[in-house]
């Protein structure tokens, strides 16, 4: 994953946040039902969670790969990523 993509990823995620709260404001001001405004906010509480998880990939990326560094080893990726051969 590229930076530029992972900051484009993470904008998304924010705007589509400050949409979905307008839009529960909106939701919640115009008498909608309760039940709408409480998925909208389900909805801001996943991309929140996905915005962490999205930062704690990247934080295990340089984990890995100062350790490689430190190690010397010229193989730095995750386990789960290198190719079997």
């Amino acid at each position: 994953m590229s930076t530029r993509y992972f900051y484009i990823r993470i904008l998304c995620y924010i705007l589509l946040i400050i949409g979905l709260s307008g839009l529960g404001v909106w939701l919640f001001t115009n008498d909608y039902p309760f039940a709408v405004v409480v998925l909208v906010a389900l909805g801001i509480l996943i991309l929140s969670l996905k915005i962490l998880s999205s930062f704690d990939k990247i934080q295990e990326k340089i984990t890995y790969f100062f350790n490689a560094v430190e190690n010397e080893d010229a193989t730095y990726q995750p386990a789960h990523q290198r190719s079997e051969t």
